[in-house]
């Protein structure tokens, strides 16, 4: 699962951390690869648990807190990021040429 773009972290669906984004949400809060998160806000951790963690931290000032295992050890961490989820796309910038039109259109 990658939540790279919102609070900074990529994971296994059952948790744990494989990467964390430098200086992102997650990594200034003291998450680090290899721990497993098991709790999101205080419910067993799932996906759904932690999409809907990100979505109703959007627009409010209470952190997102994931409760964290790592070799036995248990933590729990606020995680103060409140964009929501988030994506990357592309966006033009006006006045320049659509190259990508032409890459991905059908051969004549």
């Amino acid at each position: 699962m990658n939540f790279t773009w919102s609070i900074g972290l990529t994971m296994t669906d059952s948790g744990k951390v494989s990467d964390v984004r430098w200086d992102g949400p997650a990594f200034k809060a003291g998450v680090s690869t290899g721990v497993t998160v098991v709790a999101v806000n205080g419910t067993a951790y799932s996906k759904d648990a932690l999409i809907s963690a990100i979505t109703a931290a959007k627009g409010s000032t209470t952190p997102i807190e994931l409760t964290l295992k790592y070799q036995g050890q248990f933590r729990t961490i606020p995680v103060d990021y409140h964009g929501g989820l988030q994506y990357p796309h592309l966006v033009r910038v006006d006045g320049t040429p659509d190259y990508l039109s032409d890459i991905i259109a059908a051969k004549k």
